[in-house]
């Protein structure tokens, strides 16, 4: 969803050039891929049960592995002279992550759907109301977490208000 983001945040403001979509393979790659694979490897080492981490007491490292990388991607971006906009976007993912990296020691909030609560709430901001049709989504997302009972109705409803927050009270215009 933070990839997504990013290419349609770029593309939006680079059209008709590429540049949109050849960043948000860099952000794909240093946001997504290079995390995921690193829970991976905790899996394969059993450092952590299972890649969604369930356990919440044991997220603390792959988040914090997972800011590193996100840190590293805005520095990327700002030396690499990426889209404008994509700058202070990746800068407030930086702080939702960190956001919620703190709730989550206390508190087992769903990130998948603070992620794409945030994400679509981004799109909105950016694009315009049409992306509101994607809020069906968020839904689904929360659905499939309780329904897979990795959370409850609560952390789920949890992690829209927080990625929904988050986006609301970061978001300064710049992108």
């Amino acid at each position: 969803m933070v990839a997504v983001t990013v290419v349609v945040v770029s593309s939006a403001v680079t059209w008709p050039r590429p540049a949109g979509a050849e960043w948000g393979l860099v952000v794909l790659g240093l946001t997504a891929a290079l995390p995921y694979g690193f829970v991976c490897y905790g899996v394969r080492r059993s450092w952590w049960p299972d890649r969604h981490i369930s356990v919440r007491e044991l997220r603390l490292v792959p988040l914090g592995f997972t800011l590193a990388c996100l840190a590293a991607t805005l520095v990327v971006l700002e030396a690499g002279g990426a889209p404008r906009q994509s700058v202070p976007l990746m800068a407030d993912i930086l702080v939702g992550l960190a956001v919620f990296t703190a709730v989550t020691l206390v508190w087992k909030v769903s990130l998948h759907t603070a992620v794409t609560a945030g994400c679509v709430t981004i799109l909105c901001h950016v694009i315009g109301p049409p992306c509101a049709m994607l809020a069906p989504l968020v839904v689904l997302v929360g659905w499939a977490r309780v329904r897979l009972r990795q959370h409850t109705l609560a952390q789920v409803v949890g992690g829209v208000l927080l990625g929904t927050a988050v986006v609301v009270s970061t978001s300064h215009g710049s992108w």
